[in-house]
């Protein structure tokens, strides 16, 4: 007989269960027998050997595996993601002590105020500062020094040239040794001949005044008797008295030879060594003028003319800055310079690194990020400048950097004492100092906290440093900011003095959240957060 095969609708095959459940249909064959087309054959067995032929089967076998693979694999992958759903809700419902975070809190009223620092702008100044110049005319004859050169006090600078006052010191040492020797001569008095000369002087005279009076005797008895001319008489009279005179100014000079020289003569010759003496010093004064020495170790900052230039009086030749020490000058309010005493040490930032610190910065902030350094107060000027109404404050620190004159510097004060002595800031009242890190984002661009609510206190464990764990929810606050400081932050808050703030850890949590809170007075932020890690 002959067998045919006829292809019927798909069997409906259901895989898996659920909402994932697959459905699967492929077409089956149903065997029938056509009664009518049985016919006795003897190649029947053959042609039933060649209906069922083996790679048919094979054929066969290798759909049907293709067609079943996709269904068990979405088999798998749904079992899988059951067991994944299954799991996340044993952890939903496992107990919340489980799940809680740990931050650090802080106790209100146990942080302490940071030490505040206001700034005042100033600009590093040399102690000295000159120009230096000739203050007689003259070519320059030598420049021994440039820009930068680091010197001595007494260094030799510049010089003019000084052939004529080599010749006017020749000049004046002649005339002073002139000088001199008339003064010696005033002050030894006459010669020992001159006066035995002066005394044969008067003597002759004497002799020739008493040869003159015997033959005017003689003459006038010759008169008498008419011998003789009144004339002759005359002539023998007028003799008499010449030679009196002579003798009487020849006695004079002697006695003022004996005598010695005056006084007054004495002191002339002394004044004319005197100027003769100052003429000299002029002409030493005027060399000394021809050069320029370094009136203190000093740093040349500029030079300003070269050899073979005429140079006039007053003319600068160079710029000198005094070596370190260095100095910083402020302009300070007057109510800040009263509490800035002569002595005193503070602390002062050179060049841009206090742009770094803000307008008030806490005392370590401005020692790490401004890099201050400590100055003293050396000078400050009593009275109020009527432009700028501020008092300048000069502080001296140690440095051997040259190059930071001129650069800006930094005063800072202590806020806290501003404030004692005398407010310059408004809104002095102040609440709360915390971290800047326990703020937080809350609604219309106001800021917030997060406090701890009441609740058991228990020994820490995992914290050896913390001074005991919390358990209780987290609650926000709303904080009004007052004052900013680098790391700490003055607020206003409305909390108790027992309340514990959340100073870290505020953006692993929220409002209404499950918290352990560790008290973080002796733990540090990378403590929390290892020990949170190893959790």
């Amino acid at each position: 007989m002959i067998i045919h095969e006829k292809h019927v609708a798909s069997e409906l095959v259901e895989v898996g269960s659920g909402p994932e459940r697959s459905e699967v249909r492929w077409p089956s064959r149903k065997t029938t027998i056509d009664d009518a087309s049985v016919v006795p054959s003897e190649d029947s067995s053959e042609s039933d050997n060649s209906d069922v032929d083996e790679p048919g089967k094979l054929r066969r076998g290798v759909v049907l595996i293709l067609l079943l693979l996709p269904v068990v694999l979405s088999a798998a992958i749904y079992a899988g993601v059951q067991a994944a759903a299954k799991s996340r809700t044993g952890q939903v419902n496992a107990p919340m002590e489980l799940s809680r975070v740990r931050v650090g809190v802080t106790k209100v009223g146990t942080i302490a105020s940071p030490e505040l620092l206001i700034r005042f702008r100033g600009v590093v100044a040399p102690r000295r500062e000159s120009s230096l110049s000739f203050r007689r005319s003259g070519p320059v004859q030598n420049v021994f020094v440039d820009s930068g050169d680091h010197l001595k006090a007494g260094a030799m600078i510049a010089e003019l040239d000084i052939a004529d006052l080599i010749a006017q010191a020749e000049l004046a040492d002649s005339e002073l040794e002139m000088a001199v020797a008339q003064f010696d001569e005033a002050i030894v008095g006459p010669r020992k001949q001159t006066i035995q000369a002066a005394e044969a002087r008067v003597d002759q005279l004497q002799a020739q005044l008493n040869a003159s009076s015997s033959r005017l005797k003689r003459r006038q008895q010759l008169f008498a008797a008419n011998a003789v001319s009144a004339e002759e008489l005359e002539d023998e009279k007028q003799l008499v008295r010449q030679l009196n005179a002579g003798s009487a100014e020849a006695e004079s000079q002697l006695r003022e030879l004996l005598e010695g020289t005056r006084s007054e003569q004495v002191k002339a010759a002394k004044a004319r060594v005197d100027m003769a003496k100052a003429s000299r010093r002029l002409i030493d004064v005027q060399q000394q003028d021809s050069r320029i020495l370094a009136p203190f170790d000093c740093v040349i900052g500029k030079r300003l003319i070269d050899e073979g230039t005429i140079a006039s009086p007053n003319q600068a030749i160079v710029t000198i800055i005094e070596q370190p020490p260095l100095e910083a000058v402020f302009g300070v309010p007057a109510s800040a310079a009263s509490s800035v005493k002569i002595g005193e040490m503070v602390l002062i930032s050179i060049g841009k690194d206090a742009d770094s610190a803000s307008e008030m910065s806490s005392l370590d902030c401005v020692r790490s990020r401004a890099n201050g350094v400590s100055a003293k107060v050396v000078r400050m000027q009593p009275n109020v400048d009527p432009v700028t109404r501020t008092r300048e404050v000069v502080v001296r620190f140690e440095t051997q950097e040259i190059s930071l004159v001129g650069q800006p510097a930094t005063l800072w004060l202590s806020w806290l004492k501003l404030q004692s002595d005398g407010p310059i800031l408004a809104n002095a009242s102040r609440e709360l100092w915390v971290p800047s890190d326990a703020l937080v984002r809350s609604v219309r661009g106001l800021w917030a906290i997060y406090v701890l609510s009441e609740s058991k206190v228990e020994p820490s464990v995992e914290f050896p440093n913390a001074d005991s764990e919390l358990n209780g929810k987290v609650e926000l606050y709303d904080a009004k900011i007052l004052q900013t400081a680098g790391p700490m932050t003055k607020i206003s808050a409305n909390v108790s003095d027992t309340a514990f703030i959340i100073t870290e850890g505020t953006h692993r949590v929220g409002p209404g959240v499950e918290v352990i809170g560790v008290e973080v007075q002796g733990t540090s932020k990378s403590e929390i957060a290892s020990t949170e890690q190893t959790k």
